[in-house]
C-alpha cells in the first residue's frame, strides 16, 4: 500500500510499486483483506473479476454527442493508489494481454477509433483467487499455474504470492467460530467478551490503531521515506533466493 521508489536505468522505467497475489482457500478471509486495503488506501478501486472486460480494467471508448472519448477503467482510476481485484482467476483469458502492460510498464496504450493514446496506471495491485482444483484446495502436488489456472507471463507481474490454507485445527477453528458468534450478541456482551479475549491475549487498547491513524501513517511514509538499495541489501536478498 506505501509503494516504492521508481527509477529510470538507461532509458527504461522501472516501477516502484508491487503487486501482490493471494491464492487462498475459502474462508481464509482474502475478500475482507482486500477491502481493508481499501480503507487504508488514500485512493483505492475495488472491484470483482466475473464479467471483468479489459475496457473495464483499462480504458474504454464512449461516442458522446458525434465526438469519442476515452472513458478510464479500474487500473487508470487506481493511478499512484491501489486497485483491489476479487475473484482475480476468473478473468476470461481473452482480458489477460491488457493487463499485462499495466502490470509492468504501468501504461496502457490505447488505438481504437483513431485515437492513439497512452494512459497511466502506476497502480498497486492485490489481487485475491481461490485455487480452481476439486474443493477449492490448494494441491501442493501441482505448481501455481495448475493450482490458479492463471498462465505464467501473468503470474511474472507479480512481485508477492501468498498462500492461504484452511488447514484442520480444532484451537483456531474454535477462535473463528467464537469470532463470528460474538458478532450477534449484544452490545453489553460483546464487549464483555471482548475485553477477556483482550486481556487474554496481553493487549490494551492503548496499543492498537485505527484505521485513520494507520492511514496517516501511510501518508507521512509515502511522502518522507525514499529507501534505497544498498549493497548490504543486494547481498542479503541474493543469498535468501540463492
Amino acid at each position: 500500500i506505501i509503494g516504492g521508489v521508481p527509477d529510470i536505468q538507461n532509458g527504461t522505467k522501472l516501477r516502484g510499486q508491487s503487486h501482490l497475489l493471494i491464492v487462498g482457500e475459502p474462508g481464509t478471509g482474502k475478500s475482507q483483506l482486500l477491502r481493508f486495503s481499501q480503507q487504508l488506501s488514500l485512493r483505492a478501486v475495488m472491484t470483482n473479476g466475473i464479467g471483468t472486460t479489459s475496457a473495464g480494467l483499462t480504458v474504454s471508448l464512449v461516442k458522446d454527442s458525434g465526438e469519442w472519448m476515452l472513458e478510464a477503467g479500474a487500473l487508470v482510476l487506481a493511478d499512484y493508489g491501489v486497485c483491489c481485484i476479487d475473484e482475480f482467476n476468473l478473468i476470461k483469458k481473452t482480458e489477460h494481454n491488457s493487463i499485462l502492460e499495466a502490470m509492468e510498464q504501468q501504461t496502457i496504450s490505447v488505438a481504437k477509433a483513431g485515437i492513439m493514446s497512452k494512459v497511466n496506471s502506476r497502480a498497486t495491485i492485490i489481487a485475491a483467487c481461490n485455487p480452481i482444483q476439486p474443493g477449492q484446495r490448494y494441491n501442493p502436488d501441482y505448481d501455481i499455474c495448475t493450482n490458479t489456472g492463471l498462465q505464467s507471463p501473468l503470474l511474472s507481474r507479480f512481485d508477492l504470492i501468498f498462500i492461504l490454507k484452511d488447514e484442520i485445527n480444532e484451537e483456531n477453528d474454535e477462535k473463528s467460530c467464537c469470532f463470528v458468534l460474538n458478532k450477534f450478541l449484544s452490545k453489553e456482551e460483546n464487549a464483555f467478551t471482548h475485553s477477556i479475549h483482550k486481556s487474554n491475549l496481553g493487549y490494551h487498547d492503548s496499543f492498537l490503531w485505527d484505521a485513520d491513524k494507520l492511514r496517516e501513517h501511510i501518508r507521512y511514509a509515502q511522502s518522507n521515506y525514499f529507501p534505497t538499495m544498498t549493497t548490504e541489501a543486494q547481498q542479503l536478498l541474493v543469498a535468501y533466493y540463492k
